[in-house]
C-alpha cells in the first residue's frame, strides 16, 4: 500500500507535462526564427568554416532541443559549410521539414500525443 501514497503526486507532475504543450506553437515559431537566423549569418560564414561548423553544430544541437532531433538537421548542417551552397536556406528547409514531420508522427494513432 505504501507505493500508492505518493501517486498523487505523480498524477500532478504528469498533468503538468501534458501542459507544457501549450507552449508547443511558441517553441515552433522560435525554431523557424532560429533557422532563418542561422540561414542569414551562414551566408557571411561561409567562407569561415572554423566558425560555420561549431556554429552549424550548436544549432543541431538548438533545433533538436526545440523540436526534436531529426537526421535532416545532419545533412543540412554538412551542406551549410561549403561556400556556395550555404547561400541557399536549407536550415529554413530543414525545419519546415521537421516541424511537417513532427506534425504528421503525432496524426498517426500510435502517435505520441
Amino acid at each position: 500500500m505504501s507505493e500508492f501514497k505518493n501517486i498523487e503526486k505523480y498524477q500532478d507532475a504528469m498533468t503538468k507535462s501534458s501542459d507544457s504543450s501549450n507552449n508547443k506553437p511558441a517553441k515552433i515559431v522560435l525554431a523557424i526564427i532560429i533557422a532563418i537566423f542561422a540561414d542569414i549569418l551562414s551566408i557571411v560564414l561561409s567562407f569561415a568554416p572554423e566558425i560555420a561548423i561549431p556554429a552549424n553544430m550548436l544549432l543541431v544541437a538548438t533545433l533538436s532541443l526545440l523540436l526534436g532531433f531529426k537526421f535532416v538537421y545532419l545533412p543540412a548542417a554538412m551542406i551549410e559549410t561549403f561556400p556556395f551552397l550555404s547561400a541557399m536556406p536549407f536550415w529554413t528547409a530543414a525545419t519546415l521539414y521537421s516541424i511537417y514531420k513532427n506534425k504528421q508522427d503525432t496524426k498517426k494513432p500510435g502517435g505520441s500525443e
